[in-house]
C-alpha cells in the first residue's frame, strides 16, 4: 500500500470529525453570514466557501505562503469580501444560535442525562435536546441516527386507502399491488410503465411528486423524455448546484444530440500527436471497456459517488475503500493533497492497464476532480426517484384519489391548500366543500352545537 494511503487513512477519522465538522463549518457560517449581511452575491460567498481551506478563516487563508490563487484573487478584487472576511474574523468561536436537528435522533445506552447536558427547545414544549452537537456526542460514544418523516409517504398510504373504498363501494376486485399494501405496506407498480412517463414526467405535469416539483426541473423533464426509473434517478442526483451544467448534455446524449465519447476530441489530438493514430486508437478501446460498463447508464456523464469509486478501481485498480477515500479527500479540495493524489492515480493506471501518463492525468482532472466535488449517492438517489414513481404512477392513474389524498396532507397550510385545489381543477377534477352524504370521514366538517 502507497504510504499515502496510510497516512490519510490513519488520520482520516480525526479530520473528519475535528477539521472538517467544527473548524471549516464555523469559518464558512460566520463568513457567509456576514457576507450576506453587505450584500455579497451568494454564488460568490458559495464559491469562496468551497475554495477555503481547513483550520483557517478566510482572512488566514488568503495570507497563507500557499493558499490557491484564486480564492485570493476573489479576496483582493472585490471590497465588500474583504470587510467581510474582517468582520467575520471577530465573530469566530461566538454561538450562532440554537438550533434542533431536524430528524436527528440520538441514542445512548442510560439516561441521556449521564452523557450530555439538555435543555427543553422551546418554551411550552417537552422535546429535549443535547447541548452539545452531534460531532462531539459521536465522539463520547453516543449514536445519532437520522429518522425522516416524508409527507409522500402519508400521501401515498391515503390515497391506497381511498381507492380500496372506493373499490369496496362499487363492489370491484381491488388490484394485488394494492391488496399487497395492506399486508406488507409495499407498493410495487410496474417500474417502466409508459403511460405514467407520458402522462406525468413528459408533460412537466409533476406537482406532488416528490423531489420533481420545482419549475426548473419541469423544463428539463419536458426536453428529456424521460421514459425509465434510471432517468429519475439520474434527473433527482443532477439538479443540484454543481452537476446540473450537465444537464444539458444529459439531455442531449439520451436525444442522440451529442455522442457518448470517453475520450475527448482534447485528449486525442494531444496523444496523437506524442503517440500516433493507432497508440491513440488503443488507449480509446481501453477507455471504453473500462468506463462504459460504469457511465453507459448516464450516457458518459459521472453522475454518481458509485461511479466515481469504480472509475479508479477499473482504471486503476484501486480496492474500494482506496477509492472512497479518494473521493472524500479530492472533494476537500485541498492544493496539495489533490497533487498527490493526481500522482498516485496515474501511477497506478499506468502500473494496473498500462495507461498513458496523459490519458491517466486528463480523466484525473476532468473526470475525477469534478465528480468528487458535486457527485451525489446513486442509493440515495434511487430512494428518492422510487417514491416519486409511486406518487406518479398513482396520479397518472388515479388522479380524483390522489389529489384528495395531496390535499388532505396539507389541510392545515391554506397557501399549499389552495395551490392543490387550483391545480386539481387545472386536471379536470371539480373539487367541492365537505359533504357529509359524499365525503369520506377524513373530510368531514363536525356540526355546529
Amino acid at each position: 500500500m502507497s504510504p499515502i494511503w496510510k497516512i490519510k487513512s490513519d488520520e482520516l477519522h480525526e479530520i473528519t470529525l475535528e477539521t472538517y465538522t467544527t473548524f471549516k463549518r464555523e469559518f464558512i457560517e460566520k463568513l457567509k453570514d456576514v457576507a450576506r449581511v453587505l450584500w455579497v452575491p451568494f454564488e460568490k460567498s458559495n464559491q469562496i466557501s468551497w475554495l477555503m481551506p481547513e483550520k483557517m478563516s478566510l482572512l488566514q487563508a488568503v495570507n497563507a505562503p500557499d493558499t490557491w490563487e484564486e480564492l485570493k484573487a476573489i479576496y483582493e478584487s472585490d471590497a465588500k469580501v474583504k470587510q467581510a472576511a474582517e468582520l467575520s474574523e471577530k465573530l469566530q468561536w461566538n454561538m450562532r444560535q440554537l438550533g434542533m436537528h431536524a430528524c436527528g435522533i440520538i441514542i445512548a445506552p442510560d439516561k441521556l442525562t449521564k452523557y450530555s447536558p439538555v435543555q427543553y427547545i422551546k418554551e411550552n414544549e417537552d422535546t429535549i435536546v443535547s447541548q452539545y452537537d452531534w460531532p462531539t456526542l459521536e465522539t463520547i460514544g453516543l449514536l445519532k441516527m437520522d429518522f425522516l418523516w416524508l409527507r409522500n409517504l402519508s400521501v401515498i398510504k391515503n390515497c391506497i386507502k381511498i381507492i380500496q373504498k372506493k373499490h369496496e363501494k362499487e363492489n370491484i376486485p381491488l388490484p394485488e399491488m394494492f391488496s399487497r399494501f395492506f399486508e406488507d405496506t409495499s407498493f410495487q407498480p410496474p417500474l417502466e410503465d409508459l403511460f405514467t412517463f407520458e402522462k406525468v414526467f413528459q408533460v412537466g405535469n409533476t406537482t406532488g411528486i416528490f423531489q420533481f416539483e420545482s419549475s426548473g426541473m419541469r423544463k428539463f423533464l419536458i426536453k428529456l423524455k424521460a421514459d425509465s426509473i434510471n432517468d429519475l434517478v439520474a434527473m433527482n442526483a443532477l439538479y443540484r448546484p454543481g452537476p446540473m451544467e450537465f444537464i444539458p448534455n444529459y439531455i442531449a446524449r439520451k436525444n442522440g444530440e451529442e455522442p457518448i465519447s470517453y475520450m475527448s476530441a482534447e485528449l486525442r489530438d494531444i496523444l496523437i500527436e506524442k503517440y500516433g493514430e493507432e497508440e491513440t486508437d488503443k488507449e480509446n478501446v481501453k477507455l471504453v471497456e473500462d468506463l462504459a460498463p460504469i457511465m453507459n447508464l448516464t450516457y458518459g456523464i459521472a453522475v454518481y459517488q458509485e461511479q466515481l469509486m469504480f472509475l479508479v478501481q477499473s482504471m486503476a485498480g484501486f480496492s474500494l475503500a482506496e477509492a472512497d477515500l479518494l473521493r472524500r479527500w479530492v472533494g476537500k479540495k485541498k492544493k496539495e493533497i489533490i497533487e498527490q493524489l493526481k500522482k498516485e492515480f496515474t501511477k497506478r493506471s499506468k502500473e494496473y492497464r498500462w495507461y498513458k501518463k496523459e490519458t491517466a492525468i486528463y480523466v484525473y482532472e476532468k473526470m475525477i476532480e469534478p465528480a468528487a466535488s458535486y457527485s451525489f449517492n446513486k442509493s440515495h438517489s434511487v430512494c428518492y426517484a422510487m417514491i416519486a414513481y409511486q406518487t406518479a404512477y398513482l396520479k397518472a392513474y388515479y388522479p380524483v384519489e390522489f389529489y384528495a389524498s395531496l390535499i388532505r396532507s396539507v389541510e392545515e397550510d391554506t397557501d399549499e391548500l389552495s395551490l392543490y385545489i387550483y391545480e386539481a381543477q387545472n386536471q379536470g377534477i371539480v373539487v367541492l366543500p365537505p359533504d357529509i352524504n359524499h365525503s369520506f370521514i377524513p373530510f368531514l366538517l363536525l356540526p355546529l352545537h
